[in-house]
């Protein structure tokens, strides 16, 4: 074959259907490209997610060392025995605090509009007023120039029932037993200028007063220990002295009166006696952070008077209302949502908010 006709037939191959595209090679490196880029974009995302992490354990553990400082508790201490515990409580926690809604906007001109601020606020000026009254809320708007502040709101919620009529379709049924939802205590929390830095005071907060009650419950038994000391002492006192001068055992309290206070004594364990035993247990506490502390959503169906209906018995007559609940091992329970309140909703420092 002469080089013209094996030219021509090169150039009939590669525009023949039978022979491979061009643009799979060119599809598949873009595939890749996409697939590194991702990959990459994850590892970026972990990695900040880390030093998320990382920062809130420091932050935490700062704030546990101040407070246990009445148990003898140095820093090195507290990160020794509790930066590995506390790493899992707050991963636990980060993905407690997505169960939590919002941010919704707490502002007094969509009191009308929103379910939820009608179940929580009993009329627009009782938002205005709730917020004008907010010492922290009022001075972060006077220390940032930000445009609105996040936070976190939470609630008591109380049921009772009341007997009341209730209308079922077209029939007006008297004295039903109904259960009417009433939201009492508000309290606004961490205002900040972001959502991630609500979510990680929020976090450190929650840490921290897990931390708090536990420092609590030791110092309490400290203080048994040693009132149980004192009477231990003085009760032996008083039986020698009896005993001696008198030989006599009236008004006095036998010997087993002292045993039963060793007893007890005992029984109080060495968390009473030393920080090295609250910290085990605190780090117990964090190492299993779902027994500790639980976020749980919370749907309520709610007429306009506040009366909780079942989902069956739900019509235009009753809006949806979203929540978190809050439950903690120890201590009470409470609702949550975050919130993003205008600079606009809140009065200047110098004006002063009226009574509530």
């Amino acid at each position: 074959m002469d080089p013209l006709s094996e030219a021509e037939n090169k150039v009939n191959l590669r525009r023949s259907p039978t022979a491979p595209p061009l643009a799979a090679p060119r599809a598949s490196a873009r595939r890749a490209f996409r697939g590194l880029k991702l990959a990459l974009a994850r590892r970026r995302r972990a990695a900040r997610r880390r030093q998320r992490l990382a920062a809130l354990i420091d932050e935490a553990l700062e704030g546990i060392a101040a407070a246990s400082a009445p148990l003898a508790c140095s820093p090195g201490d507290c990160r020794r025995a509790l930066a590995p515990a506390l790493g899992r409580a707050a991963e636990h926690l980060r993905r407690a605090l997505a169960e939590i809604p919002g941010p919704v906007e707490l502002a007094a001109g969509r009191w009308a509009r929103d379910p939820l601020l009608r179940a929580l606020f009993v009329s627009p000026e009782a938002i205005s007023r709730f917020l004008a009254a907010d010492p922290a809320l009022r001075d972060f708007f006077a220390h940032t120039g930000s445009g609105c502040a996040f936070a976190l709101l939470t609630a008591r919620r109380l049921e009772r029932t009341v007997f009341a009529p209730l209308l079922e379709g077209d029939l007006l049924r008297r004295d039903e037993a109904q259960t009417m939802v009433e939201f009492e205590e508000l309290a606004l929390l961490e205002p900040s200028a972001d959502e991630e830095a609500l979510r990680r005071a929020a976090a450190r907060r929650l840490l921290g007063e897990i931390a708090g009650r536990r420092v609590a419950a030791t110092l309490a038994l400290r203080r048994r220990r040693e009132a149980l000391r004192e009477e231990k002492t003085l009760l032996a006192a008083q039986w020698k002295i009896a005993a001696t001068r008198t030989g006599k055992k009236g008004g006095v309290r036998p010997p087993e009166a002292l045993e039963a206070i060793a007893r007890e004594i005992e029984s109080l364990g060495a968390e009473a006696t030393g920080g090295g035993e609250f910290l085990r247990r605190l780090a117990a506490l964090f190492a299993a952070p779902e027994k500790a502390f639980a976020v749980r959503p919370l749907r309520l169906h709610l007429n306009w008077l506040g009366v909780k209906l079942p989902l069956r018995r739900a019509s235009e007559n009753a809006a949806e209302i979203v929540l978190a609940e809050w439950a903690p091992a120890e201590g009470e329970g409470r609702v949550a949502v975050f919130v993003r309140v205008p600079r606009r909703e809140v009065p200047p420092c110098g004006d002063r908010p009226e009574p509530l």
